[in-house]
């Protein structure tokens, strides 16, 4: 899932999120492919039309608004290499979706939320151990703190009050362990190209939620795009 993410930020920073949601609409369809090859679960025309369809209304959601030039200032091969981050991206995504979904049945959808953040809480208490003993290392020899220092601190937590604590805590609830809770459930459930392509409904299902929560005007394009 890191390297996944570092490919997709990599994508991200050399061809710019319009042609990064282009690549990443393939997801659907590479993980058809290893469905046939992994588990042997072979897509029926039909499946395969119901995906073509999702992933034609996600992008004519996802890419509204977008004001991004489709020149780029970037050299060709800048842009080769960028294409490479973004299909590795997919790769990787689909690759730890079909590892999951072949080796964690054992484990349940609670264990594999609890390993990932126990994980991830284990990775973060290192970095801020390593990062806190090299300051205070630079601070001892400099007999000085500088604002430049504290200013930069980024591995120490924010300074917030228990409501904004309480907001952090309940995103973190809901996007990072009850969604990816809820996802290797249904990865266990159903195939897992057809797992992909619900998930990727995201910005379709966004609309009624920022009309409801922010009052946005919802327009013709992605009325038409969420049909």
């Amino acid at each position: 899932w890191v390297q996944r993410l570092g490919a997709w930020l990599q994508s991200l920073k050399i061809l710019g999120s319009r042609r990064v949601i282009l690549v990443d609409a393939l997801r659907p369809f590479v993980a058809a492919f290893a469905d046939g090859v992994i588990f042997g679960e072979a897509v029926t025309p039909l499946g395969v039309l119901a995906m073509a369809c999702a992933v034609a209304g996600t992008l004519t959601v996802s890419m509204e608004g977008s004001r991004e030039e489709e020149s780029s200032t970037a050299g060709s091969s800048s842009m080769v290499r960028g294409y490479v981050y973004a299909f590795l991206s997919v790769l990787l995504d689909v690759l730890g979706m079909a590892l999951t979904k072949r080796f964690g049945r054992g484990l349940g959808t609670w264990a594999i939320g609890g390993l990932r953040f126990g994980a991830a809480a284990a990775y973060l208490a290192v970095i801020q151990a390593v990062c806190s003993a090299v300051c205070r290392s630079r601070n001892a020899s400099a007999k000085v703190q500088t604002t430049v220092e504290l200013a930069t601190r980024w591995w120490e937590l924010p300074r917030l009050d228990a409501q904004a604590w309480g907001r952090v805590t309940a995103g973190a609830l809901f996007v990072t362990f009850l969604s990816p809770a809820l996802g290797n459930h249904a990865l266990f459930a159903m195939p897992l190209s057809m797992c992909n392509t619900l998930g990727s409904l995201s910005p379709v299902l966004a609309i009624p939620l920022v009309w409801l929560m922010k009052g946005e005007r919802v327009s013709t394009r992605s009325a038409f795009g969420s049909l």
